[in-house]
């Protein structure tokens, strides 16, 4: 039955795979998205020739087969499920695959299971979950994820294809040199990836947010990133004080501040040197509404110059500049 197949897409068809499967030897591509099974059968092992593995919304699956590893052939697995508890030992020596959306560090397992990442040379989105189950500070240097020993392997830098990094409530972390990430987000406490921001050069958008413990963010903390073009910060309800150095940011073009009530005011260097801001976005900041309010407020004069600037002012209203009235609030 399946002896010469090539492809099986079954997406929402299985509950329980058929070792069978296992009899494929000439599988390519085996698509089981939206599959209600707890566990692969180890006969999935057996697929040599497998190149695509997808298993989008496989919502039950909890483990793999522990023989994953001879999968040699293997190039993209696609996951997503919230009760995988853990990832298959020796996914490093998949030497030949290039896309995982997402890792997770297991209970159970060595933790050193993380370093097998740096074996792998991994191309797009990579989200890395339960990284707190990390005991030994050692698997993830090994991992190449924290700290500053090892960054690069034979002149090669670290995930080279690497463009965007979620991270969640991850005080302990922080980066090594990495030029190749253009897109960051941060939520929730972060507190050593920010003093590491400096190493993601290549960074053109930032987001910081729901931290709700920062009163002020690490001096410098963005003095390297040159090529920034998109910050955002917001719902840091502690957040007294903006970074001091945000007027070195010369190729940024967008400034979005939302949910900090306790932001006191702009920085004394404020915004005037910034010849590439085009819109600067306030929101649910009530002093520094206040004090940005146009031709009155105590910092207007630090932002006067920005060709769009929207500040909102009731529950139902916002100010935009250069608008002829006032228009509804958009759901940000």
């Amino acid at each position: 039955m399946f002896g010469s197949l090539r492809a099986f897409d079954a997406r929402g068809r299985v509950k329980e795979l058929l070792p069978p499967i296992g009899n494929s030897k000439h599988l390519r591509y085996l698509n089981l998205s939206h599959s209600g099974f707890k566990r692969l059968p180890d006969s999935i092992c057996n697929l040599l020739n497998l190149q695509t593995l997808i298993l989008e919304y496989c919502l039950k699956l909890e483990r793999f087969p522990q023989n994953m590893m001879y999968l040699r052939s293997l190039r993209h697995l696609f996951l997503s499920g919230y009760q995988l508890i853990e990832m298959p030992p020796k996914l490093g020596q998949l030497t030949n695959l290039k896309t995982l959306n997402k890792f997770v560090v297991g209970m159970s397992t060595d933790c050193s299971l993380l370093a097998e990442l740096k074996c792998l040379k991994l191309q797009g989105e990579l989200c890395i979950w339960h990284l707190e189950r990390v005991r030994n500070p050692m698997a993830a240097k090994e991992a190449n994820l924290v700290g500053m020993q090892n960054l690069r392997e034979e002149g090669r830098e670290l995930f080279p294809r690497l463009r965007e990094i979620d991270i969640v409530y991850c005080p302990k972390l922080s980066f090594p040199h990495l030029s190749a990430p253009k897109e960051l987000s941060l939520v929730g406490q972060c507190t050593m990836v920010v003093n590491s921001i400096s190493n993601l050069n290549g960074l053109t958008s930032l987001t910081i947010g729901y931290d709700g413990e920062t009163v002020c963010f690490p001096k410098e903390f963005l003095r390297n990133l040159t090529l920034l073009e998109s910050l955002v910060i917001e719902n840091c309800h502690q957040l007294k004080l903006l970074p001091r150095d945000l007027a070195s940011l010369v190729t940024l073009k967008s400034l979005k501040i939302k949910g900090c009530p306790k932001l006191e005011s702009l920085p004394e260097e404020g915004l005037r040197g910034l010849e590439s801001l085009q819109s600067l976005h306030i929101i649910n900041c009530c002093e520094l509404e206040r004090r940005c309010e146009e031709g009155k407020g105590e910092d207007w004069y630090k932002i006067a110059h920005i060709p769009k600037i929207t500040i909102k002012v009731t529950l139902d209203e916002v100010f935009i500049r250069g608008a002829t009235a006032n228009v509804p609030m958009p759901s940000w």
